[in-house]
């Protein structure tokens, strides 16, 4: 009797560890295909449209190499500031691909009119990978303080990235581009006022923890970027009765859209 019930216990542990491993191997996939071909002679194109503004151009353009940490980054420039928020993020950080991931080092920072200047490090951040269609790529958190009109200010910040299904084709300005691989991320901020009442410091919330940031970025097979979407919502606390004014709106929606108008992969 004892061994036939070790025999079983065996076999149950046998099919919870198959099960767990059928899971685990659902949602990635290898593939030696390159989705940003970052050589020297690279250039792109962008239209970008913003709710409110006309449209903008952003251009981009890859100037040579960087070595960094023991590691040799591609530098991309633009001649002027870009407009769109992953085309920023291309032109103002270095970045390698390693395997079927595209890493990006450097900084963001809010995407927020008028909103204080905190600028949040990129330590080789995961953008996409195109071997993972679902799950989080890579998510970074942390807390930056100052000092904004002369109110202390306390910024808890949350950063990452999620591998979304891929695409076969995707037609973009009319032009379709086939074998596309799609990434999600989210920028999350909660602001606090650290306000003297008294003599005593009470931390009073300024942004309750919001997704101040959703979007989406579409990269194709040996193409690169061709078309992201962003979305900045949030809304502060009432600060009526605080008297404090900041240099920013109180609340904003807006949707960004970039759509690639033209490239050039050079050799």
């Amino acid at each position: 009797m004892k061994l036939i019930k070790t025999v079983l216990i065996i076999f149950a542990v046998i099919a919870i560890v198959s099960c767990k491993t059928d899971d685990n191997t659902d949602d990635s996939t290898t593939t030696d295909a390159n989705y940003f071909p970052i050589t020297m002679g690279s250039n792109w194109t962008y239209t970008i449209d913003t709710d409110g503004q006309d449209p903008q151009e952003d251009a981009l353009f890859v100037a040579g190499t960087q070595e960094s940490d023991g590691n040799t980054y591609t530098d991309i420039d633009s001649n002027d500031e870009p407009f769109g928020f992953v085309t920023g993020i291309l032109e103002s950080n270095l970045l390698r691909t390693v395997d079927s991931q595209l890493l990006v080092k450097g900084v963001i920072g809010a995407p927020i009119d008028g909103f204080p200047g905190i600028m949040i490090e990129l330590e080789d951040f995961i953008m996409f990978d195109a071997s993972v269609s679902s799950g989080q790529l890579d998510a970074i958190t942390g807390l930056i303080e100052q000092n904004v009109e002369g109110i202390p200010l306390e910024f808890e910040y949350g950063f990452k990235t999620v591998g979304q299904p891929a695409s076969s084709n995707l037609s973009v300005n009319g032009v379709m581009y086939d074998d596309v691989v799609n990434t999600s991320f989210v920028l999350t901020l909660a602001v606090t006022a650290q306000i003297e009442v008294g003599g005593f410091v009470i931390p009073f919330p300024i942004l309750s923890q919001q997704d101040v940031l959703t979007g989406t970025a579409s990269f194709a097979k040996e193409t690169g970027f061709i078309m992201g979407e962003s979305t900045v919502d949030y809304e502060l606390e009432d600060l009526s009765g605080l008297g404090i004014e900041l240099p920013f709106p109180s609340e904003a929606t807006t949707l960004t859209l970039e759509t690639i108008t033209n490239f050039e992969i050079g050799n």
